[in-house]
């Protein structure tokens, strides 16, 4: 009796094991794999890296180009415009394949050109020595301020505003103004006063210090959001990777970096008309910089050039002429191409 119920038993659950096979065969889709070819599909997702092309530069992404580990970290991935590491890892090495020989004629005590998609450098100098970065600062200070806060946020100017040094853009305590136009006032005319309004305002420096290091910017610091203070440091190969990466991330600083006249009014009614203070601003081929000064003998320019579809970043630090200096590297680049 008892062999003859388990005998039933077993032939139950054997007409339930073959009727479960058969469903999977007639429906592949519900078929699971194995637990080796889970690991090596998974690896394989892991070891996934996007296609290294200025798309990937420009942050178009979709979540299939994610790779697997960052969703299973749930780190910042790709499409929140997080800085490709193969593209600081790989690019501006240390050795420099200078084509251009001008360092005895540059009086920067560091310089940098180059071609960031290609890693073509044109001219080298002194391109890792870290080095104050004056109002160069302000790159960053209008990445920050556009990246983690609305532009149309109004904000108030502090009192005391009238201490903060600046020969141009000069605000009005309690006056207002949209955080857009303050960044305008930043770039165009070197404004150190919207500047300091974004930083006590918005409490930017610990961010621009955050994303420095996120952009794997080793040499670079922010003391303040101006520039003033000589303790913001960083090297011209910092300042081209810094100058590439917004290209493509946040274009719209360059945008108003090569705009050559604006005006804007306060919330007080304030008229502020804005003339773009870079010396190559009616160049053809100027798609934007920033000047930086701390003293007569020691300025600093950034200028991005756009020559037969190429984009070359000229980098200039602590030059006597900046302007003097940029042309003779620019100059030299044009001829050779």
């Amino acid at each position: 009796m008892k062999n003859s119920l388990l005998n039933s038993l077993l032939s139950y659950f054997l007409a339930i094991f073959l009727l479960t096979l058969v469903s999977f065969q007639a429906h592949p889709s519900l078929k699971l794999s194995s637990t080796a070819s889970f690991k090596k599909e998974k690896n394989s997702l892991e070891n996934f890296e996007p296609k290294k092309t200025l798309d990937f530069f420009a942050g178009n992404l979709n979540l299939k180009a994610i790779p697997f580990k960052n969703l299973l970290k749930k780190e910042k991935t790709f499409s929140q415009k997080k800085p490709p590491r193969a593209f600081l890892k790989e690019r501006l090495k240390p050795s420099f394949p200078s084509k251009i020989n001008l360092s005895a004629q540059i009086s920067a005590q560091a310089a940098l050109a180059i071609e960031p998609k290609t890693n073509f450098v044109f001219f080298e100098k002194n391109s890792l020595k870290t080095l104050p970065l004056a109002s160069i600062t302000k790159l960053m200070t209008a990445y920050v301020a556009l990246k983690y806060f609305p532009e149309n946020l109004v904000l108030e100017v502090p009192e005391g505003i009238e201490k903060i040094e600046t020969s141009k853009g000069k605000l009005d305590p309690k006056d207002k103004f949209y955080l857009k136009d303050l960044v305008y006032l930043m770039l165009l005319v070197s404004s150190n006063q919207a500047a300091y309004t974004l930083q006590k305002d918005l409490n930017l420096v610990p961010l621009m210090n955050l994303e420095a290091k996120r952009l794997g910017l080793k040499q670079t610091f922010f003391e303040d959001a101006s520039g003033l203070s000589e303790k913001n440091v960083s090297s011209a190969k910092d300042i081209a990777v810094l100058v590439y990466f917004l290209l493509k991330q946040k274009p719209e600083i360059f945008e108003i970096e090569k705009t050559k006249e604006i005006k804007i009014t306060s919330f007080k009614g304030k008229v502020y008309h804005l003339k773009n203070n870079h010396p190559f601003i009616n160049f053809p081929n100027f798609l934007g910089g920033k000047t930086g000064t701390l003293s007569l003998s020691f300025q600093n320019l950034v200028s991005v050039f756009k020559i037969k579809e190429k984009i070359i970043v000229i980098v200039v630090l602590g030059s006597k002429d900046r302007f003097k200096d940029s042309q003779k590297i620019l100059t030299q680049i044009l001829k050779e191409n």
